[in-house]
C-alpha cells in the first residue's frame, strides 16, 4: 500500500457553544464589532448575552463567533464574525446553525444585513440563502436607536437599507447520531443483498461506541446512516494520519431508489470540513463483488488508486476522496 501520509500543521481548533466560553472574552469580541453590546436590526434589538451562538476556536484565541436568535418559525442569525479570512470559519460556523435549525424543526434560517455588506450578501449566496426582501430605510431607522451606525459602509456605499436573505430547510441533511434518532434506527430495514455487505446502524453503533456515527435525513426522517472512523482500523486502509474512514453506509428500504444516496454522499465533504477540520481525506472500501456502491462512490467523487483489501467479506476496493479547503468571503 503506498504511502500517503501528509503533513499538518499542529493547531487545536474546536467550535464550542457561547455559553461555554468567557463570556468576558464574547463580550469584548462582540462589543468591538458591533459598535457597542447591542445589534439593531429591522427584526428587533438584541444583546449578545441573550442570544444563543457558537464559538470557533484556534490555539485558544477567537477566531469566529456566529449569534442567533428564534424568531417565530425561523431562525434569524443575528451576526457572524470570522477573523481569518480563507480559512472556511464563516463556513463551519453557518452550517453549525444550519444543523441546529433542522434539529429544532425549524422551516427556514433568515439572515438580515445591511445593503453596503456585498461580501456578506456573496457569502450568504454562495452557500444556498436567496435574497427575498429589500427592507427599505431599515438602516436609517436603527440609527436613530444606536447613533453609532455608520453613514457609510464598504466601497462608500451609504447605508441605509437591509437586504433580507432565506435558506429553506429541506432535502437530505447529514447530522451527527444522538438517542433522538435510536427509536427510528431501530426500524431501519436492509435487503438481504444489503445484508452480506454491511451491519444495521444501531448494531454498528453498539460495536463501535468511539466513533462518529452520522445519520441521514430526509423529510425529518432517518433515511440512511454511516460511520466515520479514525485509528487502527483507519490505518488498514490508508497510511494518511489525517484521513477517516467511512464504514457502513446505508439507506433504509422505504428510502432507497429516491437519490438519498447520492445526496448524502455530495453533502459529505462539507460534513468532514465542520465536524473535521483536521481532515484531508476520507477512504472506505467497498467490496469487489458490490457493484452498485462501486459505480455510485466513483460517480460522486471518490477515486480508485488500485489499492486493494482483503476483509472479513472478501477483497475490498480502497476508494478515497480528497477533502480540500474552500476559500469563503467572510
Amino acid at each position: 500500500m503506498n504511502d500517503r501520509r501528509k503533513s499538518v500543521r499542529k493547531e487545536t481548533m474546536q467550535m464550542l457553544s457561547l455559553k461555554q466560553v468567557n463570556q468576558d472574552r464574547v463580550q469584548d469580541f462582540l462589543r468591538e464589532r458591533w459598535g457597542g453590546e447591542e445589534m439593531v436590526l429591522s427584526a428587533g434589538t438584541f444583546r449578545y448575552d441573550e442570544l444563543d451562538g457558537f464559538v470557533y476556536e484556534e490555539n485558544d484565541q477567537l477566531t469566529g463567533i456566529v449569534t442567533y436568535a428564534r424568531v417565530d418559525h425561523e431562525l434569524m442569525i443575528v451576526s457572524l464574525n470570522s477573523e481569518v479570512p480563507g480559512k472556511g470559519i464563516g463556513e463551519r460556523l453557518l452550517k453549525r446553525v444550519e444543523q441546529e435549525a433542522i434539529q429544532d424543526g425549524f422551516a427556514a434560517i433568515t439572515v438580515l444585513t445591511t445593503n453596503d455588506n456585498v461580501r456578506s450578501l456573496a457569502f450568504y449566496q454562495k452557500n444556498g440563502f436567496r435574497l427575498t426582501e429589500v427592507i427599505i430605510g431599515a438602516a436609517d431607522e436603527a440609527r436613530k436607536q444606536k447613533p453609532s451606525i455608520p453613514f457609510t459602509g464598504e466601497s462608500g456605499i451609504a447605508v441605509r437599507d437591509e437586504w433580507k436573505l432565506v435558506k429553506r430547510a429541506a432535502g437530505v441533511q447529514l447530522q451527527p447520531f444522538d438517542e433522538t434518532f435510536r427509536d427510528a434506527l431501530s426500524r431501519f430495514e436492509l435487503s438481504d443483498e444489503q445484508h452480506v455487505f454491511t451491519s444495521l446502524p444501531l448494531r454498528k453503533i453498539a460495536m463501535a461506541p468511539d466513533a462518529h456515527h452520522v445519520v441521514v435525513v430526509k423529510g425529518g426522517e432517518a433515511a440512511g446512516y454511516f460511520c466515520l472512523e479514525q485509528g487502527e482500523k483507519k490505518d488498514r486502509y490508508t497510511a494518511n494520519s489525517s484521513a477517516v474512514l467511512l464504514t457502513s453506509f446505508s439507506v433504509t428500504t422505504a428510502f432507497q431508489g429516491k437519490g438519498v444516496a447520492a445526496n448524502a454522499i455530495t453533502k459529505l465533504k462539507d460534513y468532514i470540513r465542520l465536524h473535521f477540520p483536521q481532515v484531508n481525506e476520507v477512504v472506505l472500501g467497498v467490496n469487489e463483488r458490490n457493484r452498485a456502491a462501486q459505480s455510485l462512490y466513483l460517480r460522486y467523487g471518490f477515486t480508485d488508486q488500485g489499492e486493494r483489501y482483503e476483509g472479513p467479506k472478501g477483497k475490498q476496493l480502497v476508494l478515497s476522496m480528497a477533502i480540500e479547503r474552500e476559500e469563503t468571503y467572510v
